[in-house]
């Protein structure tokens, strides 16, 4: 289970980056390892195997093998919905759905859009996050009639919650009107965007000098702010990547902005229409899952 609780803003799943990608990964897992505690032993077993197949991409075993192996499967397999761990591995319905390899993009998209925040596998409070984050970035390319990279990174990952939808929604429009008045770049114009919409979602941090990060030892505003967008442009192209799976979005060919395409007009409307907004509560992970 994630422990959450300084995040501030949604997050997306970075590993693997191309969401295709679990499918041979998932296999390998359940037809070896199924049945089995999903423990450091397993866990470094698996990884080597992953490590020596022909699928897997990487060309340097990671130092922290068990590590890279919970990377893998505790983050997208899991938290979709294709695989159980515990008590032991075994594969889903859903992943069992997915092995089939037909239709991919709707086993993703209902898998997606179950996806919700909090869940058991995430420990957060109904205060902090209270979303569905695919469903709501549908709803968002809708609602701004398409999006950019620069205005995911910058404003849905602040959507924690459905009660911000407007709030980032103006956000948007604000962010659009503001470039065509600005005099110097777009590049400079964005830079000083995302300083300040970090230094407001981080706030707290900054005004009590409290800048470290997992990924830096070097402890300062400057590092902190370029870590934090860093991380955001990251996240951003997560989403992005994992949306694209469902065959929901594309790219307009010259803005490359992120449209909901003509042909899947009426299906995300019918998808935003008839699935609830609001996550579910569980108290637990079995009637998480059932």
């Amino acid at each position: 289970m994630a422990n959450l609780k300084k995040t501030k803003t949604l997050f997306g799943f970075t590993s693997p980056r191309t969401l295709e990608k679990i499918v041979p990964e998932i296999k390998l897992l359940t037809e070896k390892y199924k049945g089995k505690v999903w423990n450091v032993q397993v866990q470094v077993d698996f990884f080597k195997e992953l490590f020596n197949s022909e699928f897997y991409e990487g060309g340097k075993m990671p130092g922290n093998v068990s590590l890279a192996a919970r990377d893998r499967i505790t983050r997208a397999p899991k938290s979709l919905g294709f695989v159980d761990l515990k008590p032991v591995i075994q594969l889903t319905e859903a992943g069992a759905a997915l092995l089939t390899e037909k239709r991919l993009h709707e086993t993703f998209t209902r898998q997606l859009l179950k996806f919700q925040l909090p869940s058991p596998y995430h420990k957060l409070t109904a205060e902090q996050f209270f979303v569905k984050p695919y469903l709501e970035f549908l709803r968002l390319a809708v609602t701004v009639e398409g999006l950019s990279k620069s205005e995911v990174a910058l404003f849905f990952l602040q959507l924690t919650h459905i009660d911000k939808f407007n709030l980032v929604v103006q956000k948007i429009n604000t962010f659009r009107a503001n470039a065509k008045n600005f005099k110097g770049s777009r590049k400079s114009y964005v830079h000083g965007c995302f300083e300040k919409e970090i230094q407001q979602i981080y706030q707290a941090e900054i005004e009590k000098n409290d800048f470290k990060t997992r990924e830096s030892k070097e402890s300062s505003l400057k590092k902190f702010l370029k870590t934090k967008r860093s991380n955001m442009i990251d996240y951003a192209d997560a989403f992005i990547r994992y949306m694209r799976a469902t065959q929901l979005i594309t790219f307009e060919p010259k803005t490359y902005r992120i449209v909901i395409p003509s042909t899947k007009a009426d299906d995300v409307n019918y998808i935003l229409t008839s699935i609830p907004r609001e996550p579910a509560l569980f108290k637990n992970e079995t009637a998480f899952k059932s």
